[in-house]
């Protein structure tokens, strides 16, 4: 947790979060072990960005957090209570068209609102993991990229200093030994060749699709394409004990699996 000792306002906030204007300090990231997501934004909370704070806040379990308004002429501001759970006050209690963050009260994590078009979300694994849903830390950066390409602006730069921390893969053999989505491959393979019943197949491809998520790993092509089928296909399947009529049966699950990885030549 990161020591508040001297948060006394805008100032104290400010002097542990930032480094420079709205860049977060290399010692603060170090310390929380941060992570840094931005988001193209308006000067204020909108829905998004309320849900990225929710989202963030439920992971953490907290409910409050703190904000103030940043530059010079605000350094002697207080700070101000505001809920990250209820959108509505939250942008009441918050500003338009002017600089602000919004921060946890331990520090640990924090979003900068600018009015270069831009929002940055910095923090702790727990807090900025929990709040980027849907795809992970390096599809929101790589998502940021292209809007940054579409708008312009300030946004080219922003997205140049918090590119994806690893690369897409497209083919089976890019694929990390190890990885999680190497665990599903192999799990594709064992139950096509009969070494895993469909029902422990389908359980640990979905927890192996889960840490694929969390663990920002990223996937394209034809590789993107099998996996996504094999996803679907576990959707519509149902175990011998649930099957209903419009289920896939196990031997229709077992034909798809092997349908998509012939369709990456395994």
């Amino acid at each position: 947790m990161t020591d508040r000792a001297g948060l006394d306002g805008v100032a104290g906030l400010s002097d542990i979060l930032f480094d420079g204007a709205a860049s977060f300090s290399p010692a603060w990231l170090s310390r929380v072990d941060g992570i840094v997501v931005p988001f193209a934004s308006p000067a204020h909370i909108d829905r998004r960005l309320a849900g990225v704070l929710y989202a963030g806040a439920k992971a953490v379990r907290v409910d409050r957090g703190v904000a103030g308004r940043l530059g010079e002429d605000h350094r002697n501001d207080a700070l101000v209570p505001v809920s990250l759970t209820d959108a509505a006050a939250l942008a009441a209690a918050t500003w338009r068209d002017t600089a602000f963050v919004v921060a946890l009260p331990d520090l640990t994590a924090a979003l900068v609102v600018t009015t270069d078009g831009y929002s940055l979300l910095g923090g702790s694994p727990a807090f900025v993991q929990g709040a980027v849903v849907g795809g992970g830390v390096d599809d929101a950066r790589a998502r940021f990229g292209r809007v940054a390409k579409k708008l312009g602006g300030a946004l080219p730069g922003i997205a140049a200093q918090y590119p994806p921390l690893q690369r897409v893969w497209v083919t089976v053999h890019e694929v990390a030994p190890g990885s999680a989505v190497s665990d599903q491959l192999a799990l594709m393979t064992a139950v096509v060749a009969g070494e895993i019943s469909p029902p422990a197949f389908t359980s640990k491809w979905m927890d192996a699709s889960r840490r694929e998520q969390r663990q920002g790993e990223r996937v394209g092509g034809a590789l993107g394409a099998a996996l996504h089928d094999v996803f679907f296909v576990i959707e519509d399947y149902a175990a011998p004990d649930l099957w209903e009529p419009g289920d896939l049966n196990d031997e229709e699950l077992v034909t798809k699996v092997r349908e998509a990885l012939a369709l990456l030549d395994l």
